[in-house]
């Protein structure tokens, strides 16, 4: 097919311009990516051995409760994601009501 006659090269350069400029602030915002990935290695990952899939997605669970929930973040005024977003601490329920 021949788009040719129907888009014209200025249409085209404006399209390459408008993704350039889109483009430009993903970079920071994959930081914040990173170091939740990091958070997760280190502090959850490299401290278990998972033996099963099953097993890994349990406690990966756990830790993004605990991660949103219950840990502080220094970025956030050591409040956790859940008060910030939320405006008030998560209530919880104990672990054995869980519902896996």
């Amino acid at each position: 097919m021949d788009f040719g006659p129907a888009i014209s090269q200025k249409e085209v350069w404006y399209a390459f311009e408008y993704e350039e400029d889109e483009r430009r602030g993903r970079v920071y915002d994959n930081i914040f990516v990173e170091r939740l990935w990091r958070s997760i290695k280190y502090e959850e990952v490299y401290l278990h051995d998972y033996r099963t899939v099953p097993a890994a997605r349990i406690h990966l669970s756990d830790y993004f409760e605990f991660y949103n929930n219950e840990r502080p973040h220094e970025a956030l005024g050591y409040r956790t994601p859940h008060e910030v977003y939320f405006g008030t601490r998560a209530s919880l329920a104990p672990a054995s009501e869980a519902v896996v």
